[in-house]
């Protein structure tokens, strides 16, 4: 009833309590009657809650009323958390000239807090490249350990929106910086470049100028230093190691190739795997499936996972199988599932070819040779070493492990019967939030596993090993469920019977 909107607009200004004056003011925009006058009063309301909800609808107002947008500009003074983190994210609908200058004013003064700094980086969509600018420029900023760690991640956004002008002026910073913030340099470089492949990578380092590619030339250096130096923790390495990915294959190619030596820490091992899956060279699947002899079980699934990655990498893994260079016994039903419904039609065909034996009758199998473990009295102390070393690493129980998987809180009431059939064949019945996604970018790379996270600009894809893909919208070509379960098959492979009844042992004693 739109002769509600005058009362509404006195009971906005007048009302004693701020909840009948918050109230009155949304009545107002659902009848579309907001009015700039209204808003603009409310911006100066005594109450903060009041202030909160007045920044966030004059929002929609902002880009036809030049007090508003002035008066939204200027409140980035406050002195008041919640008001800022609220402009934080309101700011990004102003159109302004002074919208960046608003935006450095609250992380200045509010930049140490966890949250704020997420909320002014929604807000620049658009002029990050400036933003970027105007806050590297200070080198009082710069000294702020927030600041540096926020246009790090900055950084990474504007190569991933790929603007030219953003990703110049960041560049211009870089060769601007002086030689001891050298570490901060670093940072910046590898931000920009990490989520470029190709020749984009390419022409980003050829366009970076001679300053950042010594830089990056230096850092590169360390890496392969450090990556085999059999001194240095473990922590130490696998941070060289993910900077490898930041140089050409050939010129790592030797440094990888050592690290899959079995006298290698596993982790080691498997963060070389994960960093060997960034590279588009053929060469990768060829030194993946030489070493494949001498990887353990966990290791090959972190392999197989990269050398599905990729078609070409794929086609060359099922030639191995094909010419038995390759156990079928060394990959996952679930795995063999995707790969006969595989979009390239040569892979999919010669996949059915090699996988064409119906896969639900070894299942049953393996379930019934199990069957045995349920009459065995089991041991829970020696369950719960069973349970940290091949259950640990997706659930949680007692404190050990990580919550990913199913919640097993509660699981004795399910009957040990079920719980075997459960673990040994995970594809009989899948919940939904357990489903496994095939994800494909633009670039041809394929990630397989479960959505673990997901928001207006990017989805988390944690893949059967444990480590996660985080990847843009923008650069999704294809996302589509499998069906199929993100707890693999195949746990009999690391769990005997004996084991399993241990294992079963333990997981009913957990109350």
């Amino acid at each position: 009833d739109k002769s509600a909107i005058e009362p509404l607009r006195q009971l906005a200004l007048e009302c004693p309590l701020p909840e009948g004056r918050m109230t009155a003011l949304y009545s107002l925009q659902g009848l579309d009657g907001l009015d700039a006058n209204v808003v603009l009063q409310l911006l100066e309301d005594p109450s903060v809650k009041v202030r909160q909800h007045a920044i966030r609808i004059a929002e929609r107002l902002a880009a036809d009323s030049d007090d508003v947008r002035d008066k939204l500009v200027a409140m980035a003074d406050t002195t008041d958390l919640d008001i800022a983190y609220q402009l934080a994210f309101s700011l990004g609908a102003v159109e302004s000239g002074n919208r960046n200058t608003a935006l450095i004013s609250l992380m200045r003064h509010f930049g140490a807090d966890p949250w704020l700094p997420f909320a002014v980086q929604s807000s620049l969509g658009e002029g990050a490249g400036e933003f970027f600018g105007m806050l590297a420029s200070s080198k009082a900023d710069r000294r702020q350990s927030h600041i540096r760690e926020f246009l790090t991640r900055l950084a990474t956004q504007i190569a991933a929106t790929d603007r030219t002008a953003d990703v110049a002026t960041v560049l211009q910073v870089l060769n601007d910086l002086p030689e001891g913030e050298r570490s901060f340099s670093q940072a910046i470089i590898e931000a920009l470049v990490t989520s470029r492949s190709g020749a984009v990578r390419s022409q980003l380092l050829s366009a970076a100028g001679v300053h950042a590619n010594s830089i990056l030339l230096d850092m590169l250096t360390t890496a392969r230093r450090k990556v085999l130096d059999a001194g240095a923790r473990d922590d130490v390495r696998i941070t060289s190691i993910r900077l490898l990915r930041l140089a050409d294959f050939a010129d790592v190619k030797p440094s990888l190739a050592r690290l899959l030596n079995p006298t290698q820490p596993h982790l080691v091992q498997g963060e070389t795997l994960r960093t060997l899956s960034q590279f588009d060279d053929q060469g990768v699947a060829v030194m993946l499936l030489n070493a494949w002899p001498k990887l353990s079980p966990s290791l090959r699934s972190i392999a197989i996972e990269t050398l599905l990655s990729r078609t070409a990498w794929t086609a060359e893994f099922l030639t191995r199988i094909e010419t038995r260079q390759i156990s079928t016994g060394d990959i996952d039903p679930g795995r063999m599932e995707l790969l006969k419904n595989h979009a390239d039609p040569s892979v999919s065909a010669l996949a059915q070819k090699l996988f064409e034996n119906p896969q639900p009758a070894e299942r049953q199998e393996v379930v019934a040779a199990y069957q045995k473990s349920l009459e065995l009295q089991g041991d829970a102390t020696e369950g719960k070493m069973v349970f940290k070393k091949v259950c640990a690493a997706c659930h949680r129980l007692e404190d050990v492990g990580t919550a990913i998987g199913a919640d097993l809180k509660g699981i004795h009431d399910r009957g040990l019967a079920a719980v075997l059939l459960n673990i040994l064949d995970p594809n009989r019945e899948v919940k939904p939030a357990f489903v496994s996604y095939l994800l494909v970018t633009n670039d041809g790379l394929t990630i397989t596993g479960m959505i673990a996270e997901e928001n207006a600009n990017s989805m988390t894809i944690r893949r059967p090993d444990g480590s996660t893909v985080t990847v843009f919208r923008h650069d999704i070509e294809e996302l589509r469920g499998t069906g199929l379960s993100y707890m693999p098959e195949g746990l009999e492979k690391e769990i005997d019977v004996t084991a399993m009844a241990n294992l079963l042992a333990y997981l009913s004693s957990v109350k």
